[in-house]
């Protein structure tokens, strides 16, 4: 019964991973799943990492080469390898014991399947736990388009089938970076189909000295990889179509992960290539790039980047053009003190954070919140507009009724959800808008929106809201 069960080779590169490779082993070797074979591939090492495997070679496979780089050792253990599948398991990281018996588990199911992606957890140099991060959050369907979107997958989460590997030649050994992602686009471009696994299945353990953590050599590599999606004639249509918009958040990506490594001038560069994939006006695309930064740092487990910290960034990328720099710093001001609590449901927080403003500010912060409605990734209902003004008149900034400007608030509201087809939540934040239209104040509120806010509106009709790409790579 047991030699039905398919057999599946973890392959493990290593270079001078002594202080963590017999714990990684170690979780190879503990699996429940009953056929697994371990290839330890010694890329090289010039520390002890030999003299640390020695007690487990009577169970591992282990090859010596010189060092030739991590596409390259995986390779070599592909080539050696008995498995009808075939997982991947960096010297540092951990798989939990159950790890493989879930994945083969998923194969079962979806027979079809050529490759299973997991979620992760990140942990310290000491296996603490930072944050579980669950790709299928962002690209609950594993595809081309998903992949290029969001890059969602990690080396040690993969597990495929050995034959589609075969099928695409391996892994690229003149890559040094993003060769996990580059072996997913290739085999998705071969037409197979990719499932997730929505279970954590690899420790992934992050450290100072990671290749993670050399950026800018992993941006352009990342580039290059791209460029070998778009290049490619298998590319579907509608994907290549999609090309502006994977550049932009390729480089907001890396802008972020630039930034957390403390290179200022390569997230500038990353920034200012993220804006010729857009044409959205200033003041948007700056309080996008803080929201997104935001989500990330959380997702990741990193320190969130204050607005004062992005903003010296955010005021030499951006043209000053049809946007003061002044407004763009007050509209990050905002998102950062007020909205985003309010979003979180921290009314009080957002309360004290209206304290920072002045009333003479109340026409712009109108604008703010107007963005905000149409930019959320969630959404924003007539109670929490009404929350706003409640807080602002106890603040000071607002005094007596500005009609136009809560009229102005609840219509934007109405047709963001209106164009969600959120019909009964809409017609709650129309009738808050026509009983402030009344006055001949909310009148001209009603003239604004049918002239400016609705068309502005459907052109983010998408939850979540889409931005206008340009018509060309930002590699032109």
């Amino acid at each position: 019964m047991t030699a039905q069960v398919p057999l599946v080779s973890i392959i493990m590169p290593a270079y001078n991973s002594a202080q963590f490779i017999g714990k990684a082993v170690e979780s190879a070797l503990q699996q429940t799943y009953p056929r697994c074979e371990l290839i330890v591939i010694n890329d090289g090492s010039t520390d002890e990492t030999r003299e640390v495997l020695r007690p487990f070679m009577g169970r591992i496979r282990y090859i010596d080469q010189e060092r030739r780089g991590a596409s390259a050792a995986r390779n070599t253990g592909l080539a050696a390898a008995s498995g009808e599948f075939i997982a991947f398991l960096d010297a540092d990281d951990l798989l939990p014991r159950r790890a493989m018996e879930q994945r083969l588990a998923r194969f079962a199911q979806v027979p079809s399947a050529a490759v299973v992606c997991s979620g992760w957890q990140i942990v310290d140099t000491g296996g603490r736990p930072i944050a579980d991060v669950k790709p299928w959050v962002e690209g609950a369907q594993l595809d081309l388009i998903s992949l290029l979107l969001h890059k969602q997958v990690l080396n040690g989460t993969i597990t495929c089938r050995r034959e589609c590997i075969d099928q695409v030649g391996g892994f690229d050994e003149e890559l040094r970076h993003a060769q996990d992602i580059d072996l997913i686009f290739q085999i998705a471009l071969a037409g197979r189909k990719l499932t997730w696994l929505r279970e954590i299945s690899i420790l992934y353990r992050r450290r100072s000295d990671s290749a993670s953590h050399q950026g800018p050599i992993q941006a352009q590599t990342m580039d290059r990889v791209l460029d070998k999606v778009f290049q490619s004639p298998q590319l579907p249509e509608s994907a290549r179509r999609r090309e502006p918009e994977v550049r932009y958040y390729t480089h907001l990506w890396f802008a972020w992960h630039l930034a957390q490594l403390g290179y200022a001038s390569e997230m500038r560069d990353r920034l200012r290539q993220a804006l010729h994939s857009t044409h959205d006006p200033t003041a948007e695309i700056s309080i996008h790039w803080l929201k997104i930064f935001s989500r990330w740092s959380a997702k990741f487990g990193y320190r969130v980047l204050k607005p004062d910290e992005c903003y010296s960034a955010f005021r030499e990328v951006l043209p000053q053009q049809g946007s003061p720099r002044q407004e763009v710093a007050d509209g990050l001001e905002f998102w950062w003190r007020v909205w985003r609590h309010y979003l979180a449901g921290d009314e009080s927080r957002a309360a004290q954070g209206l304290g920072h403003f002045k009333p003479a500010q109340l026409g712009e912060m109108v604008k703010w919140v107007q963005t905000q409605i149409f930019l959320s990734h969630e959404e924003v209902g007539q109670e929490l507009i009404a929350r706003f003004w409640s807080d602002a008149r106890s603040t000071g900034i607002v005094s007596g009724a500005p009609h136009y400007e809560i009229a102005t608030l609840h219509l934007s509201v109405c047709s963001r959800l209106f164009l969600g087809r959120r019909w009964i939540a809409g017609t709650r934040s129309l009738l808050a808008a026509l009983s402030a239209g009344l006055h001949p104040k909310g009148v001209l509120a009603w003239y604004h929106f049918f002239r400016l806010a609705l068309p502005y509106a459907i052109r983010f009709r998408a939850y979540p809201p889409r931005m206008a790409w340009t018509s060309q790579s930002t590699r032109d």
